[in-house]
C-alpha cells in the first residue's frame, strides 16, 4: 500500500470520526445530519480513491474510481446545503431540488461513460488518470462545482461580516 493510500485512508477515517463526533454536538438536528453525511461522503471518496490508486490492474482501478463517485458526487451538494443551513439563509424547495439533481447525474455518467478520465496509465506503483478533454462530462464536472465554491465563499463572507457586526 502506497503512502498516498495510507494517508488518504487515515484522513478519510478522521473525517468519519469528526462527523460522528459533531453529530453529537451541533446545535440543529438538520445541521448535524448534513455535516455527518458530508463527512461520510468525503470519507467514502478518500478511502475508495486510495483503493483506486493502489490497485494492481486497470479494471480494478476503474472499479474503485466508479465506487468513489458515490462519495464525490453528493459532496458538493451536501457541503453547500450545510453552508446554507449554517448561515441561516433560507433555501426554497426548488433550490434543494437543483442542488441535489447533479449528484445522480454525475454518478450515472461515471458508471456509464468515460466521464472525467479517458485512460488509466500505470505509473510505478500507482495510476495516472488522464483527462478526457473531449468529453462533455469532463467539462460538466469542471464547471459543476465552480458556482458552488463561489457561493460558499460568499456565504462564509456574509457569516463573518454578520458575526463581526453582532
Amino acid at each position: 500500500m502506497s503512502g498516498y493510500a495510507v494517508s488518504a485512508t487515515a484522513i478519510g477515517m478522521g473525517c468519519l470520526f469528526l462527523g460522528l463526533a459533531a453529530w453529537q454536538g451541533l446545535a440543529g438536528k438538520t445541521e448535524r445530519r448534513l455535516f455527518l453525511f458530508m463527512t461520510v461522503s468525503l470519507a467514502w471518496f478518500l478511502v475508495s480513491a486510495s483503493l483506486t490508486y493502489g490497485s494492481s490492474v486497470e479494471q480494478e482501478a476503474r472499479f474503485w474510481y466508479r465506487i468513489s463517485s458515490f462519495g464525490f458526487a453528493p459532496f458538493f451538494a451536501l457541503h453547500l446545503h450545510f453552508c446554507f443551513r449554517y448561515t441561516g439563509i433560507p433555501l426554497p424547495k426548488w433550490g434543494l431540488f437543483f442542488l441535489y439533481v447533479p449528484a445522480p447525474v454525475v454518478i450515472a455518467s461515471t458508471w456509464f461513460s468515460r466521464f472525467v478520465f479517458d485512460r488509466f496509465e500505470r505509473l510505478g506503483t500507482t495510476w495516472k488518470l488522464l483527462p478526457a478533454y473531449d468529453s462533455f462530462w469532463f467539462w460538466f464536472f469542471i464547471v459543476y462545482p465552480t458556482p458552488r465554491c463561489l457561493n460558499h465563499g460568499l456565504l462564509r463572507r456574509g457569516t463573518v461580516v454578520r458575526s463581526v457586526l453582532v
